[in-house]
């Protein structure tokens, strides 16, 4: 349902007498104004950004330790 479409059940509610003029201009506010799903501050945000973290630090983590195979698989067959 857009917001469009929610307007005008809220406008049909008013007129019916179902909703109050101050329910309508509460409900009318909330369509407008949306509020964020997902607070900047919450514990899924944190989460998220924890589990990217993880990520990063593990690929850091497997392309050393390639680098430092392959180092050592290098210097292992020229003295060999």
């Amino acid at each position: 349902m857009g917001v469009a479409d929610e307007l005008e059940r809220l406008e049909r509610l008013r007129r019916s007498g179902a909703l109050s003029e101050a329910e309508f201009e509460a409900a009318k506010q909330r369509v407008l104004n949306p509020r964020s799903p997902v607070p900047h501050d919450s514990p899924g945000r944190a989460a998220n950004r924890h589990s990217a973290f993880r990520i990063v630090a593990t690929t850091i983590g497997v392309v050393v330790i390639l680098y430092f195979l392959y180092f050592l698989i290098t210097v292992l067959l020229v003295m060999g």
